[in-house]
């Protein structure tokens, strides 16, 4: 019950856009510690690019926070031709999101 009233706030639209970009650091954050950990097999962490990878999800978070926003706004409703609608938006226009954020990563690499 403390768990859903907890979400409930949470994913409130008062709070949704901070959630979400919690949740790409959250996201981003605790994959690159799995990659550096059990792909990698580093004995010691590099926090440089933890903290990285968390400013990258800061800046997925927030991004996918507002396109989805959008999409929702121009294709409302769950039946099938809206989510057709959306899932084509996301193959044209997901991209060059994805390409920004290679870019993000690139320059906080340097």
């Amino acid at each position: 019950m403390l768990l859903r009233n907890i979400s409930r706030v949470l994913y409130s639209p008062k709070y949704l856009f901070w959630t979400n970009t919690a949740t790409g650091v959250l996201f981003f954050g605790t994959g690159d510690l799995m990659v550096q950990k059990f792909i990698d097999k580093r004995s010691k962490i590099d926090t440089n690019r933890n903290v990285n990878s968390c400013i990258a999800g800061i800046y997925m978070g927030s991004i996918s926070h507002f396109w989805y926003g959008f999409l929702d706004r121009i294709f409302p409703g769950t039946n099938r031709k809206m989510i057709i609608k959306k899932l084509l938006s996301e193959a044209i226009i997901g991209p060059p999101f994805a390409a920004s954020l290679f870019i993000v990563v690139g320059k906080l690499a340097q």
